[in-house]
C-alpha cells in the first residue's frame, strides 16, 4: 500500500509518501511556483486604469485577480500531479494538506478516479512545516 500526502499552497507542492499507515513520511518531491509569489505589478505588463477622485487615487482593476489566476493555474499543474499519480497506481490512499481556498481551486481539478482515493482533505497551510510535523497532523495511523 503506497500512500501519498500532498502539502500544498498557491506557490509549492510538496509531496510525501508512506509505505504503509504507521509509517513516517519521505518527501518524494518539492515543486515551486514562482509566479504566485510575484508582487502584482511584475505578474502584468499592462498596468491597470487609475481614478483620480477628491485627493485619492485608486486602480480600477482588482489587484488580487492575477494572484488569483496564479493560484487556480498552480492548482492545475498540482492536480495533473496526483491525477497522474493516480492513473499510474503510485499511491492507492492521498491525504491533501492545503489552505481553503487553494483545497477550493484543487477540488474542481481533480479527476473522479483521484478524488476516490482521498482519504481526508485537511485545511491547513503546512508548507513550511517538517515531515514529522505534518505525520502528527494525520493521525497515528493513515
Amino acid at each position: 500500500m503506497k500512500i501519498w500526502v500532498s502539502v500544498c499552497d498557491s506557490s509549492r507542492l510538496r509531496l510525501f509518501q508512506a509505505d504503509k499507515p504507521n509509517d513516517q513520511l519521505h518527501e518524494i518531491s518539492d515543486k515551486y511556483h514562482g509566479a504566485s509569489r510575484e508582487r502584482e505589478r511584475e505578474l502584468v505588463t499592462d498596468r491597470p486604469g487609475v481614478a483620480h477622485g477628491r485627493g485619492q487615487t485608486h486602480t480600477l482593476a482588482d489587484e488580487n485577480d492575477q494572484h488569483k489566476e496564479e493560484a487556480a493555474q498552480f492548482a492545475r499543474e498540482v492536480a495533473d500531479v496526483l491525477n497522474r499519480g493516480a492513473l499510474d497506481s503510485k499511491y492507492t490512499k492521498l491525504y491533501i494538506l492545503a489552505p481553503p481556498a487553494f483545497l477550493g481551486h484543487l477540488r474542481k481539478q481533480l479527476s473522479e478516479h483521484t478524488r476516490k482515493l482521498v482519504a481526508e482533505e485537511i485545511p491547513v497551510n503546512l508548507t513550511k512545516e517538517t515531515a514529522d510535523h505534518i505525520r502528527r497532523q494525520l493521525g497515528e495511523y493513515l
